[in-house]
């Protein structure tokens, strides 16, 4: 919205590009504090003065900037009114947005500051890192219809027409759907659904009602009593992206800090259907072009490591560009459980990301699950067959206590059906393990 503005305002205003310069270099960091005294645990804060001084440099060069803009202002007789329009537009005030300090090994922060700001943070000896924030997409696509839940109970084709599940089914464990929210009062929800907190782009806020329809389907595969893999689970949606799927890392982050804070370790899941945008991210962010995005973000895999030290496994989505799940985050996080999609016939779906980073497969074309409107629609896509896993695990956890995530990881692996898919070069490094309840 910013850059929409700017772009008018230059088809107007001759003398504004110095300003314009200036600001546009805004952006969202995530700045990793660097760990001096080996601190592991929570709550064990460091001291983040440097970068409160940071800051305060930051903002005096914004101070300058809107000294000239008062001379804009002068040149061009605006009236109170546009001076007041063009200030809003041009004038990005430098801040902290968040001090991650619930995330084991994670002491950091979410910033927002000017390319100078992303210097002085980049030469500081406090600072391990900083990485500007990445953008988010979500992975999936509507089609038509479904069979999904009579594949992960059987291990041979053909189909048997059934779905045969423990009885606990996810009872007293909690999925934390990390997406667009959840409807929660939809019917097939049965009262086990609530809308947590939004943190999109970093901004949290009360209410994470869904208007997109994702997160509702993707909380729908793990609990919903019709088409839910754990039929008496509890869905929580944390909002990371917004009503057209937009969002960065720096919320993703943001809400897997809440989770580290508030989940209880053995009883809790989360579920992330998401990950980089690789239309709008490169390989390898340079250090001389703050515009470039990462899209393996270092800050995402760190913040993912975190919460799974503290016995809360993560599973998330392969990504749907036929590419390797290891160029691209969360999917190339070892510690998190990554699983790509495939079809009722038993083939990985031509669009699943694949490779040694991937965990698992497990169904994810023309899959059934509640939507907007108390609507049930089909979708597919890796974020449809993450959540399969996201459900698999909550039955695990309703049935033993596991001691860690490891081992909570290995016994679902254990228990996979083997070698049922035939993959082609460079597809050949996948797991060939298939979900199995």
């Amino acid at each position: 919205m910013l850059r929409l503005l700017f772009f008018v305002l230059l088809t107007t205003v001759l003398c504004l590009p110095k300003i314009v310069s200036e600001n546009q270099d805004h952006g969202y960091y995530i700045v990793k504090v660097k760990n001096h005294g080996g601190l592991e645990k929570r709550d064990s804060l460091v001291d983040i003065s440097f970068a409160e001084e940071i800051i305060k440099n930051d903002n005096k060069n914004i101070l300058k900037i809107e000294n000239e803009e008062v001379e804009i202002k002068k040149n061009n007789n605006f009236n109170d009114d546009e001076e007041k329009k063009l200030k809003k537009t041009v004038i990005n005030q430098s801040k902290i947005l968040h001090y991650y300090k619930d995330l084991p090994n994670f002491q950091s922060l979410a910033v927002f500051v000017s390319n100078k700001g992303y210097q002085a943070f980049e030469s500081n000896p406090n600072v391990e890192y900083i990485q500007r924030s990445t953008n988010l997409k979500l992975f999936g696509t509507q089609f038509d219809p479904w069979w999904n839940l009579n594949r992960i109970d059987q291990v041979d084709l053909p189909y048997d027409n059934k779905y045969t599940y423990p009885e606990q089914a996810g009872l007293g464990i909690t999925v934390y759907v990390l997406d667009t929210g959840i409807l929660s009062d939809h019917p097939e929800f049965e009262g086990r659904a609530s809308e947590g907190l939004s943190f999109v782009n970093g901004t949290i806020s009360a209410g994470a009602k869904d208007l997109n329809g994702h997160g509702t389907h993707c909380a729908g595969v793990v609990a919903s009593k019709t088409y839910g893999v754990a039929k008496n689970a509890t869905v929580v949606g944390l909002q990371v992206v917004d009503q057209d799927g937009k969002g960065n890392d720096v919320g993703l982050i943001t809400a897997l800090n809440w989770v580290a804070a508030n989940a209880i370790p053995g009883k809790s899941v989360v579920s992330v259907s998401l990950g980089s945008d690789i239309k709008t991210c490169v390989k390898v962010a340079r250090p001389d072009h703050p515009e470039d995005q990462e899209c393996n973000s270092k800050a995402v895999r760190d913040a993912v490591s975190s919460v799974v030290k503290l016995n809360i496994p993560v599973v998330v989505a392969a990504g749907n560009d036929a590419m390797d799940a290891c160029e691209v985050s969360p999917s190339s996080e070892p510690s998190a459980f990554t699983v790509t999609s495939s079809t009722s016939s038993d083939i990985l779906s031509d669009y699943s990301n694949y490779g040694s980073c991937v965990d698992m497969i497990a169904p994810g074309d023309f899959i059934a699950s509640p939507y907007l409107d108390n609507e049930v629609v089909i979708l597919s896509g890796t974020s449809m067959a993450c959540p399969h896993v996201s459900g698999a695990f909550a039955i695990l956890l309703s049935q033993s206590n596991y001691t860690s995530v490891d081992l909570l990881y290995k016994e679902l692996s254990s228990k996979s059906t083997k070698n049922k898919f035939s993959f082609p070069a460079p597809k050949n490094t996948t797991i060939n393990n298939l979900l199995f309840i």
